[in-house]
């Protein structure tokens, strides 16, 4: 079996940031992803990810990134599953990034820079 996923989207919020020590951080992030398609109304719909980044790929992300970027993330896709109020179990898909790649002019400018 393949699980293997690419996204290119927006930052559509401010990343999480959780330090467990001094070698293994964790940042997760939500991507919007507009669909390829236009809805009844005629306008593009979007749906919204969690992105989970680990150690390096998390710090280079959280150092380089702001509000509203684009960045194409290469990962996978991975269950979590929790039990909700009522004691039921629910489920919750997210992208564990293995590789971003930052798109934005800001940042594409700056790297140009260096």
């Amino acid at each position: 079996m393949l699980n293997f996923v690419t996204m290119i989207g927006t930052i559509e919020k401010m990343p999480e940031w959780t330090v467990y020590s001094e070698f293994d951080s964790r940042m997760l992030l939500i991507l919007k992803v507009e669909r390829p398609f236009r809805e009844s109304n005629g306008e593009y719909a979007n749906d919204y990810f969690t992105v989970e980044l680990w150690r390096g790929i998390a710090e280079q992300t959280r150092d380089v990134c702001r509000l509203h970027d684009v960045i194409a993330v290469k990962g996978r896709m991975i269950t979590r599953e929790y039990p909700d109020a009522d004691g039921i179990t629910r489920s919750h898909v997210e992208l564990m990034a293995e590789h971003v790649v930052f798109l934005s002019r800001r940042i594409l400018s700056q790297s140009a820079k260096d």
